[in-house]
């Protein structure tokens, strides 16, 4: 911190300012632990596969095979109109959400399972082989889908030449996301209505506050 002070009265020398809510941020900055990500939980769910696979712990197997998730990104293509030659730029209808879970394992049995899955949505209904998977970080909820389909398995390669742990990728796609933030966004049809209370209720208080100055 002192070669960190000594810097910034140079750089600041010619045009003083308080520095002290400078000093305060970058104390806070290293203080901050920054490796939260490592800490990570990855829960599937999947009825289906408890039904056909009764002896099959997946959710153990699961646990201490999870290499690393992708918690998918919010995005959506915009919409862009022009009025009176002005750009009035639009998001409106979200994308679906992408993401990837990383596996390793030595017995082949995790990536079957996910075959048998993948297969068995060629022939059940989605809602019946649909895998609720929950992704928490530190005792918080980064991302929760209840209806998350397989729509890619990646290959594995052997090598007799080598003795690496054998790795593959399952991506899935769902069209719902929760977090400790928001709850069943793409699911609720009615999700919109708390937008609308929040815009009637700002309406009223820009109304009562018309009101009260014309009466003074």
């Amino acid at each position: 911190m002192g070669i960190l002070n000594s810097l910034t009265n140079k750089i600041f020398k010619n045009n003083p300012v308080n520095l002290s809510n400078f000093n305060s941020i970058s104390k806070d900055i290293l203080n901050t632990k920054w490796d939260l990500t490592d800490d990570f939980e990855v829960i599937i769910s999947n009825n289906y596969a408890t039904y056909k696979f009764p002896d099959l712990s997946i959710n153990s197997l699961i646990e201490k095979s999870v290499i690393s998730v992708e918690v998918p990104p919010m995005s959506s293509q915009e919409q862009d109109n022009v009025i009176g030659g002005i750009r009035k730029p639009i998001v409106r209808m979200y994308e679906q959400f992408r993401f990837t879970i990383k596996f390793r394992e030595t017995k082949g049995e995790i990536r079957d399972f996910f075959n048998a899955l993948f297969v068995g949505q060629q022939y059940v209904f989605p809602k019946d082989i649909a895998s609720d998977i929950l992704v928490k970080s530190n005792g918080s909820v980064i991302f929760q889908a209840k209806k998350c389909m397989i729509i890619q398995i990646s290959g594995i390669n052997l090598d007799h030449n080598t003795t690496n742990v054998v790795e593959f990728d399952v991506t899935f796609i769902s069209t719902d996301f929760t977090n400790s933030y928001i709850k069943d966004f793409g699911t609720d049809p009615d999700y919109a209505s708390s937008f609308d209370n929040k815009r009637k209720e700002e309406s009223k208080k820009q109304t009562d506050f018309l009101s009260k100055l014309y009466k003074v």
